[in-house]
């Protein structure tokens, strides 16, 4: 599953961080990266990795740098709240080095208020940034705050206060209360924002002895309850829970999104098994399978490909192919286009270059030819034509050449293909030319070899003015000369833009005028 193959990375990446003799790596950039998208499911390893990360950091200076780039993150707006939750949770150890002013950011929210507040605990500030939540003279989120650090069987009575954001910062403090007492909270309180407040920070905890209370509320009636029960069930679940779960996926986006991450996340290897044996659509059987990304579900998402398979679920089965290919899995997949309905040749092509995103791009270009080359089916072709087009390898050049010889189907998206090279070789221009006779045709493959090769344009139609096609490639000349040239002698906006040398435009120009 993808939440697994995160933590495996993650872990990875502490182990060689902590193996260095001595360890000279700041936080990696993989980790830096992470903590924007954090989620409930991965807060524990990303959190986990940044802690060793930066325990592991002998060198001060570097150590520094770290906590800046870490504290950066605070401020940014697609930082997500368990990712600022965790951040601040790895760098309460640090408070000495951090921004007031930038911890005091996360005083806002629920989730990361308390451990906001122990920051700036540790800094020293007893009356500036933790009283800017509510006025003076007294404040009393500060007053819950302290009074639950110190007795946490206070929280209690501060969960059932009527003032929200008193209620806000003792559930933030949650972390100092057993699960008992916040389960025997849930159900002594009668506020309904107080408990909903609870079982979240509840759910959070992956607790066992919950999962009768997560069950109970994910068929509540009310939305908010029940996708925080089902939140709850992540990682808890079993196969058993599978058909209330499947019913939740019928109810309002938000409990079918939070129904659907806890399918997610059911470890148990029958769980497609049951998921494809269930009476829900297809698609959504499939979909949940390639979230999943567990080790059969490519074997078990190709089938469905079949041009046997209506096109909603062979939409599908591409769509999550995408998500669970490799590299090893791509002779399998070339197979299937045997299979596959010619209608899918663009699905079945974007799944193909997921599977070949990290091969080496000669092996890539060689088993792309080759397929071509063998391919007796029109799913097939279209696929690996498409692939050439795409990867414009010079060895796919006969084989476009072919195609413009032959006059068939594919003869214009060939010769279309060959204008967009960078450059051509010489036959195939040669080949352009030949079949570039009308002037509309002339006009638009004229434009395609410049957009490609800009002022080069000019340089490779004067290397054919002894051939054969020499009217043609001067007739080229003069139209793009008329079309282009006053274009390339503005000079460029920026430096790192390359203009045109003037050695180059008088040589276009001289030949243009004696053509003319």
């Amino acid at each position: 599953m993808k939440s697994f193959t995160l933590l495996t990375a993650l872990c990875l990446c502490v182990q060689v961080t902590c193996a260095a003799e001595p360890v000279t790596a700041v936080v990696s950039d993989e980790l830096l990266a992470k903590m924007t998208q954090v989620t409930e499911t991965d807060f524990s390893a990303c959190l986990s990795a940044g802690v060793n990360q930066l325990l592991n950091t002998q060198d001060d200076a570097l150590r520094k740098q770290s906590i800046a780039k870490l504290a950066a993150l605070l401020t940014k707006k697609e930082t997500t709240l368990y990712g600022k939750y965790a951040l601040l949770r790895m760098l309460t150890p640090y408070a000495d080095q951090l921004d007031a002013e930038v911890v005091v950011t996360c005083l806002k929210d629920p989730m990361t208020r308390a451990q906001a507040m122990r920051i700036l605990d540790a800094k020293g500030d007893k009356r500036g940034a933790l009283t800017s939540l509510t006025p003076l003279p007294e404040n009393a989120c500060v007053k819950a705050y302290r009074d639950i650090q110190k007795n946490p069987a206070s929280f209690l009575t501060y969960i059932a206060s009527s003032d929200k954001k008193v209620r806000e910062t003792a559930i933030g403090c949650a972390g100092e209360i057993s699960t008992a007492s916040l389960v025997d909270a849930y159900q002594r309180d009668t506020d309904l924002s107080a408990k909903l407040l609870i079982l979240n920070a509840l759910a959070t905890r992956k607790d066992k002895q919950c999962v009768p209370l997560f069950k109970k509320e994910a068929a509540n009636a009310d939305e908010l309850f029940a996708s925080a029960g089902l939140s709850g069930l992540i990682s808890l679940a079993t196969l058993e829970d599978i058909p209330f779960l499947l019913a939740a996926l019928e109810r309002s986006p938000d409990v079918a999104l939070a129904a659907r991450n806890v399918l997610i996340s059911i470890s148990d290897p029958k769980t497609e098994s049951t998921l494809l044996s269930a009476k829900i659509k297809r698609e959504t059987q499939l979909d949940i399978i390639g979230d999943r990304d567990t080790p059969q579900a490519f074997d078990l998402l190709l089938p469905y490909t079949r041009k046997t398979e209506t096109g909603d679920v062979r939409a599908a089965a591409w769509r999550n192919l995408r998500k669970v290919v490799t590299e090893a899995q791509v002779p399998a997949l070339i197979a299937q286009l045997q299979e596959a309905d010619e209608g899918d040749i663009n699905p079945a092509e974007q799944t193909l270059l997921s599977a070949v995103k990290d091969m080496d791009p000669f092996k890539r270009d060689a088993l792309v030819l080759a397929t071509w080359q063998k391919a007796s089916n029109a799913t097939t072709r279209g696929v690996m034509f498409s692939m050439m087009q795409r990867f414009k390898n010079t060895s796919f050049e006969p084989e476009f050449l072919k195609l413009i010889a032959s006059e068939n189907d594919l003869t214009q998206e060939a010769l279309r293909t060959l204008c967009s090279y960078k450059p051509p070789s010489k036959s195939a221009l040669l080949a352009i030319l030949a079949y570039t006779q009308d002037e509309k045709k002339q006009q638009a493959n004229a434009a395609r070899l410049f957009l490609a090769n800009g002022a080069d344009t000019f340089a490779l139609l004067q290397s054919v003015f002894d051939s054969p096609q020499s009217a043609v490639a001067k007739k080229l000349y003069l139209h793009l000369f008329d079309k282009q040239f006053e274009g390339l002698k503005i000079p460029p906006k920026s430096k790192k833009e390359k203009g045109v040398p003037k050695a180059v435009l008088d040589t276009i120009q001289k030949t243009a005028t004696e053509i003319k």
